[in-house]
């Protein structure tokens, strides 16, 4: 028979189980959407419009947040783009790794020389320590898929336990 001490330990077992199990089945949705956006792309083709468009990331594809707090929620990040292209464009989808990220973007066609963006979102709920996200940005135009990354450290809630710095042989 467990005492207190030996069911609240084996509880936190299978909640962290749990939690992992969930994550996981939310990792393999991520990519089935990613994988069958770029196969409706790939079967229905791109209109002949968007064949010689182009674009630019002024801001660059990496952003970096530094030391964000558990505490504090959610932390965006607009990434800004260009068409540099001679042809109009659409954002097809934008897709995070994992279930703490996701993006926003425009839906309008994006015509030569305007600008528009991709608003990537992150939550820091139960993580702890360095973090890096990719979103991945599919686009009409010829560099069709896009590559943005977001990363940090945070630090955080006394709450929070990393499941890393746990002994359980104790």
């Amino acid at each position: 028979m467990l005492g207190n001490a030996g069911l609240l330990l084996h509880l936190e077992e299978i909640l962290s189980l749990s939690n992992a199990i969930i994550t996981h089945h939310a990792m393999i949705l991520r990519e089935l959407k990613i994988a069958l956006l770029l196969a409706t792309t790939l079967i229905l083709g791109r209109p002949n419009s968007y064949a010689q468009s182009e674009i630019t990331w002024p801001g660059g594809t990496v952003f970096d947040f530094g030391m964000i707090k558990e505490a504090d929620g959610d932390v965006c990040h607009r990434f800004t783009f260009r068409n540099t292209g001679k042809e109009p464009f659409v954002v097809l989808g934008a897709t995070g790794k994992c279930g703490c990220t996701n993006a926003s973007y425009s839906k309008e066609e994006i015509a030569p020389g305007d600008t528009a963006s991709v608003v990537v979102k992150f939550n820091p709920t139960g993580r702890s320590g360095t973090f890096k996200q990719r979103v991945t940005v599919l686009l009409s135009s010829p560099s069709r898929l896009n590559t943005l990354f977001i990363k940090g450290v945070i630090e955080p809630n006394d709450s929070t336990i990393n499941i890393n710095n746990l002994n359980l042989n104790q």
